[in-house]
Order: structure tokens, then C-alpha cells, then sequence
């Protein structure tokens, strides 16, 4: 709750500030804003932290995926070993 007024209170205070501010000053912090915003992008996908986070969540996929299919064929042959003796009492 407490954030959520003083998110409020924030924008309120930022739309104020932009509505008293002039089309160059405007022009100026939307400049700075979208340099700000590019750095910090670039710095994350440059991260040593991105590319292992990348790399294991790879690896985790396609473990996953094996052990899955793995599950599942092993789910398969059970069903059908199970459903298999009742068709051979039903053909007697």
C-alpha cells in the first residue's frame, strides 16, 4: 500500500514537471531518457551473467524435454500393457 502511494505521488509529480516543461527541455530529457535506457540494455546483454543464464536455461530444456519423453513412452507402454490382457480376454 505504502508503495503504491508513493508510485502514485511520483507520477503525479512527473506529469506536473512535463506539463511546465518547454518542447526543447522535453525534447532534451527524452534524449537523456532513451540514452540512459540504451546503455543499461546493452550492458545486460553484454552480461557474463546473460549468456550463462542463457546457456544453462538451454541445457535445462533439453534435459527436461528427454525426461519427458522419457515419462511419457514410459506412461504409453504401461497403458497399453495394461489395456492389452482385457483385448486378448475380450478376443477368447
Amino acid at each position: 500500500m505504502k508503495m503504491t502511494f508513493v508510485f502514485t505521488i511520483g507520477v503525479g509529480v512527473g506529469i506536473y514537471l512535463a506539463s511546465q516543461m518547454t518542447e526543447q527541455q522535453r525534447s532534451r530529457v527524452t534524449s537523456r531518457a532513451s540514452e540512459a535506457a540504451r546503455r543499461a540494455t546493452d550492458k545486460v546483454k553484454e552480461s557474463p551473467l546473460t549468456s550463462s543464464i542463457g546457456d544453462n536455461a538451454s541445457k535445462i530444456t533439453s534435459a527436461l524435454s528427454e525426461r519427458v519423453t522419457e515419462v511419457v513412452d514410459a506412461a504409453g507402454e504401461a497403458t497399453s500393457d495394461a489395456i492389452a490382457p482385457a483385448d486378448d480376454a475380450a478376443a477368447i
